[in-house]
């Protein structure tokens, strides 16, 4: 045999990445196919209500915003990083004798998190992130995804007052004061079915795996790992770290809610649109609208299509033009997509200098 057992370990990696390339590129292939679906069927919308969208329409609003908008919104997005990483942190350092996690390499992977759950369709990019947590921060994945679905949970439970007070704000729309508390309802029972899972759920998980694997050796380690899940999410929650972590989320939330509505009325103010008007509350029932556009689990490029979607049904079932709603939407997504993949492209280099390198186990 010409060349031993390095040609055939040479080998069998050239497969695995040509295997890795094949499959990544389907599935580049298939958000790109999905976002254009998604869009033309927007645009052929607008085109039935007698107006039109185009792409030259979008590039003069992206021209339009005031530098200083950007600049500002630049801070928030900053100052949303750091509240991320600082709640990221909190969750993550409940484990008992465990070193505090350094805050740096936190932030770092805080930022590159926020490109890829934007890049990858159905909050794919979570998972990516607890890898990064635990090779830049020695976080154990574990931990990282206790602390994901925790954030997950408390994005969700910040919603119900939210939506609670727009149903009992006088000044807000009908339609939106209709709709808002069975949104408000739907969301308390999905918190509450998610904390139902993620303690007693997963921990009667664990026991009767233990019970039916007791004998059965190939059960032991996924066993073991959902029981180590169970432990970091006790902890949490025995820590009284909750506490501290929903009142960080309610200021991320302002923060990206408040940053991306600047967003709204500087375009809405743009070329073309001069006289269009749009109550806040609205923009913002658009803007969570298109963020749960955004996590269906749809093959998209970037959440586009999917965001643009969501935020424009929204905005129709208020009564504003659909050709309005989704100039806007898009403009926005775009601009807030450039910064994010910006800050993130960075912050990704900067994770490969200081992350120690993968130990070679081959011998």
């Amino acid at each position: 045999v010409f060349g031993g057992p390095w040609a055939w370990d040479n080998q069998m990696m050239r497969r695995q990445s040509a295997m890795v390339v094949r499959r990544n590129l389907l599935r580049l292939m298939t958000g790109i196919a999905s976002s254009l679906l998604l869009m033309a069927g927007l645009m052929y919308l607008v085109e039935r209500t007698g107006s039109e969208v185009n792409l030259a329409m979008v590039f003069d609003s992206l021209k339009a915003i005031p530098l200083e908008v950007l600049w500002l919104y630049t801070l928030i997005v900053i100052a949303n990083t750091l509240a991320r990483a600082v709640r990221y942190r909190v969750l993550v350092d409940t484990r008992t004798g465990a070193p505090k996690t350094r805050f740096a390499p936190l932030l770092v992977v805080t930022a590159v998190r926020n490109m890829v759950v934007d890049l990858l369709p159905a909050r794919i990019g979570e998972l990516v992130f607890v890898g990064m947590l635990k090779r830049a921060c020695a976080t154990p994945v574990a931990s990282g995804l206790a602390a994901v679905a925790l954030s997950l949970l408390l994005d969700i439970v910040v919603l119900i007052p939210l939506l609670v007070g727009v149903a009992l704000l006088p000044l807000t729309g009908p339609a939106l004061r209709e709709g808002s508390l069975p949104a408000a309802l739907l969301v308390t029972l999905l918190s509450v079915f998610a904390v139902l899972v993620l303690w007693p759920g997963l921990r009667a998980l664990v026991r009767w795996f233990q019970t039916i694997g007791a004998d059965r050796s190939w059960m032991r380690r996924p066993v073991a790992f959902l029981a180590d899940i169970s432990d970091a999410l006790n902890q949490c929650r025995h820590a009284g770290t909750l506490g501290r972590a929903l009142a960080i989320t309610v200021v991320i939330r302002l923060l990206k809610y408040g940053g991306l509505v600047l967003l709204f009325y500087a375009v809405l103010s743009g070329p073309g649109l001069q006289g269009s008007t749009a109550a806040v509350t609205d923009v913002v029932a658009a803007l969570v609208a298109s963020e749960v556009g955004a996590s269906l689990p749809i093959p998209t490029l970037m959440s586009f299509g999917a965001y643009e979607a969501g935020g424009a049904a929204a905005l129709g079932l208020l009564g504003y033009p659909l050709a309005l709603a989704l100039l806007v939407l898009l403009t926005v997504h775009i601009a807030s997509q450039i910064l994010d993949y910006v800050i993130g492209g960075i912050c990704l280099v900067v994770f490969f200098l200081i992350s120690p390198p993968r130990r070679d186990h081959r011998r």
